[in-house]
């Protein structure tokens, strides 16, 4: 019976184990670059290193509710968060702030 029970019990745990929200992996880094064009129906921005580089990277979280209420635009000079993953390769841009108050 008690094997019964504990059986019931193991199943009955299961789905909300399973259910349970993912845990992101990887690291952010912070680093300071301008915002040289946004597109919010593709959710991508181009931003230009302190090098002159430019890179189009898509934007989530914070960083897309920041571009949608203009707290940052194009041209600004901005602290982009960005996600990279476990392999350290990026991902997304999770917060866009100006980088001067």
């Amino acid at each position: 019976m008690r094997k019964a029970a504990l059986a019931f019990a193991m199943l009955a745990v299961l789905p909300l184990v399973l259910a349970a929200p993912a845990v992101a992996k990887g690291t952010t880094h912070e680093v300071t670059m301008e915002l040289v064009a946004i597109d919010l129906d593709k959710r991508i921005v181009t931003l230009k290193n302190l090098e002159g580089k430019e890179m189009t990277v898509p934007v989530r979280g914070e960083a897309l509710a920041n571009l949608r209420s203009q707290k940052v635009k194009a041209g600004d000079e901005v602290i982009a968060t960005c996600q990279d993953n476990e392999q350290g390769a990026h991902e997304a841009v999770t917060n866009l702030r100006p980088a001067k108050a």
